[in-house]
């Protein structure tokens, strides 16, 4: 009789360290899975180090008309050896549109953003254009700035 309940002992014995063991592998499996995930989505898979080079980041447009477009172009090169990719340029106000190179700029190339200003208010203006790519310095916050002339000459306002 007590060998037949040292063999059921047994049994039980390796009945449940095969569940144990079981439940390890899996919590084993998962901590890999988890962790593989995780150094997945750290791994930095975009290149970080374009370069990009205005030959001047602000721009004075001086005295303008009142609701009178100008445009200018800040031109750039990429002085660097990765490929220069301008993710998105955006403006501080509905008065200013940029336009970009949406395709990507060669080590060693040039390219171009074109800002236009809408002069629709008097007075002074000072804008901001921030340029995002693809480079550890990004953004990149280009000005424009100036006056708007009022719509009637200055001789004529009185100071009573």
């Amino acid at each position: 009789m007590n060998s037949i309940r040292l063999k059921t002992y047994r049994k039980e014995r390796i009945v449940c360290c095969e569940k144990l063991i079981g439940s390890i592998n899996k919590v084993v499996c998962i901590l890999v899975l988890v962790i593989s995930f995780i150094v997945a989505c750290s791994t930095n898979t975009t290149n970080n180090n374009a370069k990009i080079q205005f030959a001047a980041d602000e721009h004075d447009f001086n005295t303008l008309q009142l609701k009178k477009e100008v445009e200018y172009s800040f031109d750039f090169s990429n002085p660097g050896e990765s490929v220069l990719l301008i993710y998105d340029v955006k403006t501080s106000c509905g008065c200013t549109v940029a336009e970009w190179p949406k395709q990507p700029i060669k080590p060693k190339k040039t390219g171009s953003i074109i800002v236009n200003y809408d002069s629709e208010y008097p007075g002074m203006f000072h804008k901001e254009i921030t340029v995002y790519y693809n480079g550890e310095d990004s953004p990149k916050v280009l000005r424009v700035k100036g006056q708007v002339e009022y719509p009637y000459p200055e001789e004529n306002i009185s100071t009573e």
